[in-house]
């Protein structure tokens, strides 16, 4: 069977949520990390130690050639062009919320997103919570 080849992206606690998840699932390997803080970085480095690292996405994505997803956490006002990134190098996307900070720039990543064809999802996720079913009934 082959394993997907995933990154994170960001060494808060939405990176360390998603990287906690992703090392107790089978079929996926967590290749790479990346993010600007060096503390962070080891922190993230400790929990998957074969993972190569990165101080910023244009080097993570650069620099995997055979990644298959991407999992993006950080605030929305620091993505620099990363959708666009990742559709032009074909990588999958879960970004957390929001995909951007103005209508445009959104209407922008969408256009990357689409013309690739690559999966994207962006993490509102309690919208699948059985919990607010619940209240909205």
């Amino acid at each position: 069977m082959k394993s997907v080849k995933v990154a994170v992206l960001g060494g808060g606690w939405f990176g360390h949520f998603h990287l906690d998840n992703l090392l107790k699932m089978e079929g996926v390997e967590v290749v790479a990390l990346a993010t600007t803080s060096t503390k962070a970085l080891e922190e993230l480095a400790k929990k998957a130690p074969l993972a190569r690292t990165y101080t910023n996405h244009a080097s993570l994505i650069g620099g995997e050639s055979e990644l298959d997803a991407l999992i993006a956490c950080v605030p929305p006002d620091r993505h620099e062009g990363l959708e666009e990134m990742v559709a032009e190098h074909g990588v999958n996307l879960y970004m957390e919320k929001p995909l951007g900070v103005s209508l445009p720039e959104v209407l922008r990543c969408e256009r990357a997103i689409r013309d690739s064809g690559i999966i994207c999802s962006v993490g509102y996720q309690t919208r699948y919570n059985p919990s607010l079913d619940t209240m909205r009934d």
